[in-house]
Order: structure tokens, then C-alpha cells, then sequence
């Protein structure tokens, strides 16, 4: 019964790991005019969709995007939770500091229903800048993982390798006790 639960454990463990994973995501993307907005982000990918964003931060041109350090992040619309894609078809992200006049704002995918639905713009104080199809010269975005360990996967190898050393030094030591005893 016991390696039975076990076994049913490790199914669903293995089961439940291929459906969606938390990740570090790094994005970067140049207008035609030489501005670069690039950052990074923490979500869950699960098929071509990114959800659960948080840590958001954003550059524009090296500087941080937000005036106040914190950031908000919604869907387009402005109500929802931001959802990226990874082919960047299903991108809803507004990523702002304020809806007060010289806030820093962040726009990836349709914007209050506009038919247009893969278009990165950015607005600042000073500066502002916006692509897509059918408005500037335009290269689709995409997101990459990057392979960051968690703390805890770093804890699980550290007692891993201890419990394999220490099952070693028992054999060993069982091995040499067990014997025949020459006199």
C-alpha cells in the first residue's frame, strides 16, 4: 500500500510539472528610430500564454521607466490582469506607474479596441513612441526563459547530494563490518 501511494505521488508530481511553470522572462525591442525598451518580468507560461506577471521592470533607453519605482500591471483595457503571448498574438499588457498626467506608460497588444492587436508603444514625460502593423516599420516581439534556479530547487540538490553521500558512507561501512573476521 505504501509504494503504491508513493507511486500514485510521483504521477501526479510528474503529472502536474509539464502544465505550467514559473519562469524569468527578459524582453527587449528597438523602434526604428534607435529607442530601446527592454526588461524583465516573472510569470507563468502555460502553453503560448504568460499569466501571473509580477516583478515587472521596464527601460526606456537605460533609464527605469517608472518615475516612482512601482509599477502596475493590467490588460489593456485597463481593469484585467496582463497576459502575454509568446508570439505575441494574444499580448494584453498595460504596464504604468499612474493614470495621473506624466506617467510613464507601457502598451503591448490592442488598446481599447483598436483592430490592431501586435503593437508596442511606450509614452513618458518627454518622449513617446508606438509600432505595429500598418503604423511604422514593425518586427513582431517575442519572450525567451531564462534558466534561473529557485532557491528551493538549489536546497533540494544540496540535500540530495548529502543523502547520496550518506547512504554511500553506510555501505561502506556496512560492507567493511560484515566481513569475515581473519585472526
Amino acid at each position: 500500500m505504501n509504494k503504491f501511494l508513493r507511486a500514485l505521488a510521483c504521477t501526479a508530481l510528474l503529472a502536474s510539472a509539464g502544465v505550467a511553470h514559473a519562469g524569468l522572462y527578459e524582453y527587449q525591442y528597438t523602434f526604428s528610430d534607435g529607442s530601446l525598451v527592454s526588461g524583465k518580468f516573472q510569470g507563468t507560461a502555460n502553453g503560448n500564454l504568460i499569466t501571473g506577471l509580477s516583478n515587472f521592470s521596464a527601460y526606456v533607453n537605460g533609464e527605469a521607466f517608472a518615475n516612482n519605482g512601482n509599477l502596475e500591471i493590467r490588460d489593456a483595457t485597463g481593469n484585467g490582469a496582463g497576459v502575454l503571448s509568446f508570439d505575441g498574438k494574444q499580448t494584453s499588457l498595460l504596464v504604468l506607474n499612474s493614470f495621473q498626467s506624466g506617467s510613464h506608460v507601457l502598451l503591448l497588444g490592442a488598446f481599447l479596441g483598436s483592430p490592431v492587436t501586435n503593437v508596442i508603444n511606450y509614452w513618458t514625460p518627454t518622449q513617446g513612441n508606438a509600432e505595429g502593423p500598418d503604423m511604422t516599420p514593425y518586427s513582431s516581439f517575442s519572450w525567451r526563459v531564462s534558466a534561473v534556479p529557485e532557491p528551493s530547487t538549489s536546497a533540494m540538490l544540496l540535500a540530495g547530494l548529502a543523502l547520496v553521500g550518506v547512504a554511500a558512507r553506510r555501505r561502506k561501512t556496512a560492507r567493511l563490518c560484515s566481513g569475515p573476521i581473519v585472526r
